[in-house]
């Protein structure tokens, strides 16, 4: 077991780390598709037969909103098209088996931070289960709105969509989707301008940042500018790692990132989760990075046999939850895992199986 330093780690996540963590879809093999084609993917230009000419026309859904968004006369018809888009990205469900969205939240600590720009319900999916292992999880920042967050503007509480607020008792209100326009308004919903501010801190104080799935498009306009000028104005940044996790090429990646990431600092590109920092050093990414650079010793997580723990693909939860065991010990796991340890893989599926019908229905 190493030292925690005061450092954090903060992932920021496109839609490409969806897509690597669901390949094939949801449990059911519904597709979680990309702009181009979104409404046909999904089936919901059925509902919308006014729109094949114009969809036939513009077939990206960010080309599409953005024509639409012009005119005061499709408002309706937006807020239509919004509810179908909610109702079929809610409907989505991770299933039972381990995801990379499962791994990320259990290579991170509650020092650690993850942004997402996804619409999709997965991440929160996976931080409602994980939390049944251990409190000791990420921050999620959702910039771009989720269809499985609420917001209670009364109190200023954010929490599932499909939960009550504490204080009030009242219902979440659904937290908006920002659509792929260019010029996003980010000041109107407290909740998506308090995950701004909050972002722009953690670029200011984190160590190492990772971009997992997330291609910096030209057209979302306000999005990079204000990264762009929270990268620039780091105190710290002559001292970040930055870490790309895409599948695309090293140049094209360089050359869409050229405004975020500061000359001197040092950058790795992988195509894959498991070739990432955050697997090769869970819970531990800064820590080891801290030792290796700051204080010059070699440092990585290594069991009894002085093996380096790593998060692996072939790793299922129960594996993943020994090497936990093995970083830090008990302390990582809340009270209600206290009571029950999960000992065998019989145990696990007793004791954690994920109820489908619980949680987005």
């Amino acid at each position: 077991m190493i030292n925690r330093y005061n450092t954090s780690h903060l992932v920021i996540i496109g839609a490409g780390a969806t897509c690597a963590s669901f390949p094939s879809g949801d449990y059911r093999g519904r597709l979680i598709p990309a702009m181009n084609g979104f409404l046909e993917k999904t089936g919901i230009l059925d509902n919308f037969p006014e729109l094949k000419d114009l969809v036939a026309e513009y077939p990206n859904l960010e080309d599409l909103y953005s024509v639409l968004s012009k005119e005061p006369k499709h408002q309706n018809l937006l807020e239509r098209l919004d509810l179908d888009i909610r109702e079929y990205m809610a409907s989505l469900h991770c299933g039972q088996q381990i995801n990379l969205y499962d791994k990320l939240m259990l290579s991170l600590t509650s020092r650690d931070y993850i942004a997402t720009f996804n619409w999709d319900p997965f991440l929160a999916q996976s931080y409602f289960y994980m939390s049944y292992i251990t409190s000791d999880l990420p921050t999620i920042l959702f910039l771009h709105g989720n269809v499985a967050m609420g917001y209670c503007g009364k109190c200023h509480i954010v929490g599932y969509i499909w939960d009550i607020c504490q204080n009030c008792k009242q219902q979440f209100t659904p937290v908006p989707l920002l659509y792929p326009v260019k010029e996003k308004n980010y000041e109107q919903n407290p909740y998506i301008k308090n995950s701004w501010e909050t972002l722009k801190n953690i670029i200011n104080d984190s160590l190492m940042i990772t971009f997992w799935g997330y291609s910096a498009p030209k057209s979302d306009t306000a999005a990079l500018a204000m990264m762009n000028e929270a990268f620039n104005n780091s105190a710290s940044k002559k001292f970040k790692q930055f870490e790309i996790i895409n599948i695309a090429e090293e140049s094209l990646l360089k050359e869409a990132y050229k405004g975020f990431i500061y000359k001197p600092t040092r950058v790795s590109f992988v195509e894959s989760f498991y070739q990432s920092e955050i697997a090769n050093n869970p819970r531990r990414s800064c820590d080891c990075l801290f030792e290796n650079t700051m204080l010059c010793t070699p440092s990585s997580v290594v069991d009894e046999n002085e093996k380096r723990i790593t998060i692996q693909e072939k790793d299922d939860l129960f594996s993943i939850i020994k090497k936990m065991e093995q970083i830090e010990g008990e302390d990582v796991f809340r009270d209600c895992y206290k009571q029950n340890p999960i000992t065998s893989k019989a145990a696990l599926v007793n004791r954690f199986g994920r109820n489908l019908k619980g949680i987005m229905n």
